[in-house]
């Protein structure tokens, strides 16, 4: 082999023919720089403050639930609380005074004219907040026996009338609506009479 034939440092060596020529003097494909996340399409910043807006409003319906809804839970606080330290006809009168405050609280618009129910206006107010026909008839039974002039008799309530009048309660405390329901002339006829 002639030194002078071969090829200098760093270059390569001839092709024999042209078209290895030119597929030699090929350079790759210039790809594109990578396409980067910044700045939004305007699509992703609608979608961003969809979702914004959605958490937003999840977030304050759910404070505003909790807070229009504290006063039954600190209600239903304390009627466990009089389940464990009162017995018999005290117990019924402290559940009968929990119902009344509890009332205050849901309807403060009518404060003076809930005050002065008694007897069985006050048991049909109650009905016309929640749906008592849920219940079982002894459970109605037991709490319309509350609102008669029977609770202050001198023999004391039967351990039934107390628990039923209790869980009606509970119930009450727990499903009342915060807007009387519509009656029909059917609903208005089933109440329970003592």
């Amino acid at each position: 082999m002639n030194p002078t034939n071969l090829p200098a440092a760093g270059q390569q060596p001839a092709a024999a023919n042209p078209a290895e020529q030119l597929l030699a003097q090929l350079q790759g494909p210039a790809l594109p720089d990578p396409i980067g996340i910044w700045p939004l399409a305007p699509g992703w910043w609608i979608l961003l403050v969809l979702v914004i807006a959605l958490f937003t409003g999840i977030i304050v319906f759910s404070v505003r639930h909790r807070r229009a809804t504290a006063y039954r839970r600190t209600a239903l606080r304390e009627l466990a609380r009089i389940e464990q330290s009162l017995s018999g006809r005290e117990q019924l009168f402290a559940v009968m005074a929990l119902l009344k405050r509890t009332c205050f609280t849901a309807y403060p618009q009518q404060r003076n004219e809930i005050a002065g129910l008694h007897g069985l206006a006050w048991l049909q107010r109650l009905e016309q907040h929640c749906a008592l026909t849920k219940l079982s008839s002894s459970e109605r039974e037991a709490f319309a026996y509350c609102f008669s002039g029977e609770i202050y008799r001198d023999e004391p309530p039967h351990a039934d009338v107390i628990s039923g009048a209790t869980h009606v309660a509970r119930f009450w405390i727990a499903h009342h609506r915060r807007k009387p329901a519509q009656q029909t002339t059917g609903e208005a006829s089933a109440h329970v009479s003592v």
